[in-house]
């Protein structure tokens, strides 16, 4: 049933992170910027109001058509992954399902809604380059010539800014979203089981990639990366790894791998992380990652169309640009440092 007015968008599944109650509906957020505890349910976390709202031709506000859509894919995939966190055998229907579920945990990020913002922006400031040479926009204002001679310049220099609306990156984000799929689909997965009171973290950024090569890549950090590990916690005391190399389907996570997924989660995080305990040990964990992020990078390169001169955008997920990041990323630990090919 297609819901009518739904303005409280999750941009992580609160079906996902109910599998992180200790006590029915209820668990601790950390927020890493505020440096505080608190006691929420999944239902409050990981949301904002009006995130995939998308305004129509005619002007009105469609609240639903992207959050139902995403729905879908959120609904059957949490099915099966409790599935698996329930012992069941899971189908092939099933992996499929969690695939995309995975996948579209990767792609609505504020990670890559954040490269895919600033690949669109690149677009647009690349386009404006080639219409000044064409001759196309009306002469700058003088009271604008001090910041740039052209349109442009004026976007180069910063004296203008593009805004790019959420639910267009969005949709940008969604159109790779089969492929990643199909992709993660491929690869082969281990289920990381935690004993009772090693707890795994959810982040506000689920999915964390980790390549030992990632500095020796020109194109960045991707899903067909060949010794590419990718985490996905998906309840307390589980946690799926994907890779394609030879890793085995099920594993028990002794306190060393748990902490291990916890510093990708505390990592790629950005400010929101649940726990089920209230405990100063997880904040301490998270604060050396507070101020470090995964960025991503664009830029139009010239290339030539005849006489005259267009421009190719290349967004690369190079991950971390930051001498200290860098360090931090290369530090964490694989979990399957002997397959590495």
């Amino acid at each position: 049933m297609v819901s009518k007015n739904k303005r409280r968008h999750h941009y992580v599944p609160s079906g996902l992170s109910s599998n992180f109650c200790l006590e029915p509906k209820q668990f601790y957020l950390y927020d890493t910027k505020g440096e505080r505890i608190s006691q929420a349910s999944p239902k409050d976390v990981f949301r904002i109001k009006d995130l995939h709202s998308i305004v129509k031709d005619d002007g009105s506000i469609d609240h639903n058509v992207m959050e139902d859509e995403m729905m879908h894919f959120e609904t059957n995939g949490c099915k099966a992954i409790n599935h698996i966190i329930n012992g069941e055998k899971i189908s092939d229907e099933d992996k499929s399902w969690i695939a995309y579920f995975w996948a579209l945990q990767i792609l609505r990020t504020p990670f890559i809604r954040g490269g895919v913002e600033e690949s669109l922006k690149e677009t647009v400031r690349a386009t404006s380059r080639v219409l000044d040479q064409q001759g196309q926009f009306d002469e700058i204002p003088e009271i604008l010539k001090p910041f740039g001679n052209s349109f442009s310049e004026l976007l180069d220099n910063g004296a203008l800014d593009v805004t790019i609306s959420l639910p267009q990156v969005t949709m940008m984000s969604l159109v790779a979203l089969p492929d990643a799929a199909n992709f993660i689909q491929n690869m082969n997965w281990c289920l990381l089981e935690s004993s009772a009171e090693n707890y795994f973290i959810l982040s506000d950024n689920p999915c964390s990639m980790i390549d030992p090569d990632f500095d020796k890549h020109s194109y960045g950090v991707g899903l067909a990366n060949k010794n590419i590990e990718i985490s996905l916690p998906i309840g307390k005391n589980y946690c799926l790894i994907a890779s394609w190399n030879d890793i085995p389907s099920t594993m028990k996570a002794t306190p060393r791998l748990v902490k291990a997924i916890n510093q990708r989660t505390a990592m790629f995080g950005d400010r929101f992380f649940v726990h089920p305990l209230e405990t100063k040990k997880v904040m301490n964990l998270l604060k050396p990652y507070s101020d470090v992020l995964p960025k991503m990078d664009s830029q139009s390169i010239p290339v030539p169309e005849g006489d005259k001169i267009g421009y190719l955008t290349i967004s690369r997920q190079n991950i971390f640009n930051e001498p200290l990041a860098r360090r931090m990323y290369k530090a964490l630990p694989l979990i399957f440092p002997d397959v590495i090919h």
